[in-house]
């Protein structure tokens, strides 16, 4: 690939041996846990989006690890070696282990759990890993490498909500929401003594010297004696979410009802210190955690920052990818619709062969609404806009960016826009399908039913709509010019997603049907004069609702099922075409490239002539961009730059 006036060549091709380039961008959502490495002075955050990040005191990335496709919720840290195991899953359904070694940038291993998972400890000495679960056998014990079972704490006394292991790991302390405190001797698994304390704590910390738990209870700030289960201090703390102890044991900072609160703990109970006061409109904190440096902080839009010990408070990392809400082609140009506005890139780029590049121009048009949800071209002169709730559309031109509403009405909020040689097709929620003379926005065709959310033409004056399967079948067959309605076999749960092929005569979906193992997401391909002959072509068990379908000049299908690689039909068979460590989600082709929107924000690219991968493209805040080759060059808008980072490979110490 060239450089030229618009496009900058940051890096060169082949980076140094055991280098690696990334992004210095923070998590893409909420942070939902901190653990900071004393020993190698490194803070590890757990993000929303799946991923855990290795941090520099001064705010570096060190690694990104692509855990899971859902929400990695708490992280243990290995006492000697470079692991980490974290629990995995929504907030209500918390059921994977994983334990990784992050300095290999590899997965150890993963267990999964038909209970809540509730709490993890690696052992001091780092012979074992513990955890609990929801259920009265709540603790267990396995190989820090391989997740075997080791044959420990094998007798149950009761669900287990928070637990500590003894210096040499001989014993553990579980706390029982009940109000139990109970100690076991581990290799025996024998009761050693049960006390009666306070019940429901959270937020549980244990001092350094094993003697004093502090946590929430209600509205309260306690510490309790775990020689005794008394009650030694409390403090009122309204709305007490997080919490953060010192590696002194001396300090804690929690986020409360009133904001970060501050206090000291030791021989005269809890008491209140000054905390420095968060900047009005910052999203509400997700995270603490002391590290040598003072408090780190995380929250929900997965900014980190350090509160020093001389009350300095500092930005040490925020997500600078933009969300890329809705893409759309024409010839050499390309619109991005993002929080900020729409990016217009125009380049011969889009249309040349990949390898070859040109110049790039960048201009930002305003939002139409305050949320767009989607874009589509026109014409060369303009776009249509649209948002989902309220349903509302419009048209920006793309020379001046002047928007104009469209006289369209909606009752309820917009389930599908698609402009397409036969009119534009708009689907509400409610169920209202209508598809319109773009220019003239009469109607041509009208529909109502219920719970459908995708149209699309197929052979003739033929419309298939897709929804839940209210009348026996969530798909069925419109004539267009009859109205004649006709169910489609099939045994899905519902569809959310159609493409019809013409050629072979194909409809492609995308649905949930029930299983004998539960639900699982299937893409199918539906043949027949009336789509009556069906055949999965790929599986994943569960539901995925965010996986989307598109074809290229050839006839491939491609398809974002399952949060890994993507699945390419090309008429007789499946394969895999790599995505690694990102999520493809919306899927769009355009003169011979794949574009993909991830779960972190990035786009990755593929060459569909070649069936090969050709590189990554980020936008970042404020309308830079950058586009990163499988080889490393890395070609971007001047103040990219900063957005980058060199490391080297996994295996550093």
């Amino acid at each position: 690939m060239k450089a030229a006036p618009g496009l900058v060549l940051l890096f060169c091709a082949a980076l140094a041996a055991g280098q690696n380039l990334l992004v210095n961008s923070s998590h893409t959502g909420a942070v939902n846990d901190l653990v900071y490495d004393q020993g190698r002075d490194l803070l590890f955050s757990a993000g929303q989006d799946g991923t855990v990040r290795v941090w520099e005191p001064a705010g570096r990335l060190r690694a990104i690890l692509r855990v899971s496709h859902r929400p990695v919720q708490r992280l243990a840290l290995h006492p000697s070696l470079p692991q980490f195991a974290a629990l995995v899953g929504e907030t209500m359904k918390t059921d994977t282990l994983a334990a990784w070694d992050w300095g290999e940038g590899r997965e150890l291993f993963t267990l999964n759990s038909d209970r809540q998972l509730l709490h993890l400890a690696y052992a001091p000495q780092g012979d074992y890993l513990a955890y609990s679960r929801a259920d009265y056998r709540s603790l267990a014990a396995v190989h820090t490498g391989t997740g075997r079972a080791l044959g420990l704490l094998r007798t149950g006394f009761g669900i287990v909500s928070f637990f500590a292991i003894s210096r040499n790991g001989s014993t553990i302390m579980g706390y029982q929401p009940s109000g139990y405190i109970t100690y076991r001797e581990v290799s025996e698994d024998r009761s050693l003594r049960q006390l009666r304390t306070l019940p429901d704590l959270s937020l549980m910390r244990i001092t350094p010297s094993n003697r004093h738990i502090l946590a929430a209870a209600g509205d309260r700030l306690v510490a309790v004696d775990l020689l005794s289960g008394a009650l030694t201090a409390e403090d009122p703390a309204p709305g007490l979410t997080r919490l953060a102890l010192s590696p002194e044991g001396d300090e804690l900072a929690g986020d409360t009802a009133g904001g970060l609160r501050r206090w000291r703990f030791g021989s005269s109970g809890l008491l209140r210190v000054p905390a420095a006061a968060g900047e009005p409109g910052e999203p509400a904190l997700s995270a603490l955690a002391y590290g040598r440096a003072g408090l780190y902080s995380a929250d929900r839009a997965g900014t980190l920052r350090l509160l020093s010990g001389d009350g300095t408070r500092e930005t040490m990392a925020r997500n600078v990818i933009l969300p890329v809400d809705a893409l759309a082609f024409r010839g050499e140009l390309a619109v991005a619709a993002t929080p900020e506005g729409i990016y217009v890139f125009r380049s011969d780029f889009l249309t040349r062969p990949l390898g070859e590049a040109g110049e790039v121009a960048v201009r930002r048009l305003p939002l139409p609404f305050v949320q767009t949800a989607g874009v589509e071209f026109l014409d060369d002169r303009r776009l249509l806009a649209w948002r989902e709730e309220p349903g509302e559309l419009a048209t920006v031109e793309l020379a001046s960016g002047v928007a104009s509403g469209l006289p369209v009405a909606f009752g309820s909020s917009i389930q599908q826009v698609n402009l397409t040689p036969r009119g534009l097709i708009l689907v509400e929620r409610g169920g209202l399908c209508r598809i319109l003379d773009p220019e003239s926005l009469e109607s041509r065709f009208r529909y109502t039913g219920r719970a459908v959310n995708r149209l699309v033409y197929t052979r003739g004056d033929f419309l298939v709509g897709a929804g839940a399967a209210g009348f026996g079948s969530s798909l069925f067959q419109i004539n267009a010019r009859t109205g004649e309605t006709v169910p489609i076999r099939d045994p899905s749960l519902f569809v959310y997603d159609l493409l019809y092929s013409p050629s072979p005569a194909t409809l492609f979906s995308l649905a949930v049907e029930d299983s004998p193992e539960g639900s699982r997401t299937v893409l199918a391909a539906h043949t027949g004069r009336q789509m009556e002959a069906r055949r999965v072509l790929a599986v994943f068990p569960g539901e995925d609702l965010g996986a989307s379908l598109a074809q290229d000049s050839e006839g491939r299908i491609y398809c974002s099922l399952g949060f890994g690689p993507l699945a390419v039909w090309d008429g007789s068979a499946v394969r895999k075409l790599e995505n690694p460590g990102r999520v493809a989600r919306r899927l769009a082709v355009h003169d011979g490239k794949l574009f993909a929107q991830n779960s972190d924000f990035s786009l990755s690219l593929w060459d569909t002539r070649l069936q090969q991968p050709a590189g990554l493209v980020y936008l970042f805040v404020a309308g830079d961009w950058a586009l990163v080759s499988p080889e490393g060059q890395v070609y971007a808008s001047p103040g990219a730059r900063r957005h980058f980072t060199l490391n080297r490979e996994p295996g550093w110490p």
